[in-house]
């Protein structure tokens, strides 16, 4: 049976110290969960993106190309928010926009070693084809609310939409983390008041719950030992929210 959503924001072997899924194992998984398309979305690269066209082609599944980006952004009260967001690329236009603002990050604006974008490149430049997921707890306006700015939040929200229009979308995560819950409110509020969609996504870093350790392991450069209390609240964590695997109901709603 063909599942109704897709997953948006998956991170493959590409990401380095930041996921572990391979693009092989990733189509059989999405084929066998009954997924017609899936998104990879390194971070800051589209490495795979060649190898994940030809296999994901192969088996019939539909690739979406994006990443993940650091975005800088100054609120008109002059605060400065450095937060996560995705690209998506709807049209080989778009996917070439999204490069120029890689190229540019990486040459032009690297903060403590790893590439930023500014804002004012998205504003400045044509964004037909791209389509602004705007990174949920991660993200601007996530941090903003989270720093009691509700302001700085609704004033990002509404600068993305001026420029992205229908292609923008407030991303909400519900991976268990501390704040979502309250960030969801606070989130959905906006989008009724601002009449911007919204789209839950999870972070996918690994395909089964298993992987967890080898996950952890990369990110911190040496395996990690748990209690046995600590590996079953994990491993239930994991099997109600789905979060960091593959089996999350979450994605765009097709």
């Amino acid at each position: 049976m063909t599942q109704s959503f897709i997953h948006l924001r998956l991170h493959t072997d590409a990401s380095l110290v930041d996921g572990l899924v391979q693009l092989k194992p990733l189509i059989s998984k999405t084929v066998k969960e009954g997924m017609a398309a899936v998104a990879i979305t390194d971070l800051n690269n589209f490495f795979n993106l060649v190898k994940f066209q030809k296999t994901a082609h192969g088996a019939g599944v539909k690739p979406i190309y994006g990443c993940d980006i650091e975005l800088d952004y100054t609120a008109a009260d002059g605060s400065n928010y450095i937060g996560g967001a995705t690209l998506l690329a709807q049209s080989l236009d778009g996917y070439r926009q999204i490069t120029v603002w890689l190229s540019k990050a990486y040459t032009e604006n690297q903060k403590l070693g790893k590439p930023v974008v500014k804002w004012n490149w998205l504003a400045q430049d044509i964004t037909d084809g791209v389509i602004f997921l705007t990174g949920g707890t991660r993200g601007v306006h996530g941090k903003a609310l989270k720093d009691g700015n509700p302001v700085a939040a609704e004033g990002f929200l509404q600068d993305v939409k001026q420029k992205f229009s229908d292609r923008a979308y407030i991303e909400l995560n519900r991976t268990g983390r501390e704040g979502e819950n309250e960030y969801i409110a606070q989130a959905c509020q906006l989008a009724t008041q601002l009449d911007l969609p919204v789209v839950a996504t999870n972070a996918v870093r690994f395909l089964e719950a298993d992987d967890f350790d080898g996950e952890y392991t990369s990110l911190n450069g040496s395996p990690t030992t748990i209690s046995q209390e600590q590996a079953t609240a994990i491993e239930a964590n994991t099997a109600k929210i789905g979060f960091p695997g593959f089996g999350s109901t979450s994605g765009l709603v097709m």
